[in-house]
């Protein structure tokens, strides 16, 4: 099943299909996590004879995060292992240029940073997340502050009661106020 949703990583109607065809077989599909996921769809051997076998969802898949950074992202953890948190992600990865709004949004909502971080505080924090890349990208990597520490820290706001939009197709945007649940999310 993990080759068919690979195959079909383009079309979201036939992965829906399969997805459930997966369910109906009592074969977990397991959601994309920056330190779990491979590119493609991926098998993950049951380690007990009482456990079965489970597809995670490859971050290729993710709707509106391109290959080019999916492939960076598992090209990263693989050479210097799990990400540590959201800024340790953004600080390995922001020398990327798909790293952008719309890949951390579809990253955001897909629930790969769930291991991490709330995907509502991600969310009401993008723009401050955004100014966090740039600084990254621009900042000397041997330049440190006085007393010999990175000086640039990602700091994440309060969310509740945020307005924010998102954009889901070339003209069409939707309005959420934050907390957004579980069922609200859009990918």
């Amino acid at each position: 099943m993990a080759a068919l949703l690979t195959a079909e990583a383009g079309d979201n109607e036939k992965i829906a299909t399969y997805v459930e065809e997966c369910k109906k077989m009592k074969l977990p599909v397991l959601p994309p996590d920056v330190n779990l996921s491979f590119k493609d769809f991926g098998v993950i051997k049951a380690q007990h004879a009482n456990e079965k076998d489970q597809i995670r969802f490859g971050l290729k898949t993710i709707k509106n995060l391109g290959e080019q950074i999916a492939e960076n992202i598992v090209e990263e953890r693989k050479k210097n292992g799990k990400y540590k948190s959201l800024e340790d992600f953004i600080e390995r990865n922001a020398t990327h240029k798909d790293l952008s709004k719309k890949s951390l949004e579809a990253l955001t909502l897909s629930g790969a940073f769930d291991s991490m971080e709330d995907r509502n505080k991600i969310l009401a924090n993008i723009e401050p997340l955004l100014e966090f890349i740039k600084e990254t990208r621009t900042k000397d990597s041997s330049q440190n502050s006085l007393f010999g520490a990175d000086a640039n820290h990602l700091t994440l706001n309060d969310f509740e009661g945020k307005i924010i939009k998102i954009k889901t197709g070339a003209n069409e945007e939707i309005q959420y106020t934050l907390p957004m649940s579980n069922k609200e999310a859009l990918f």
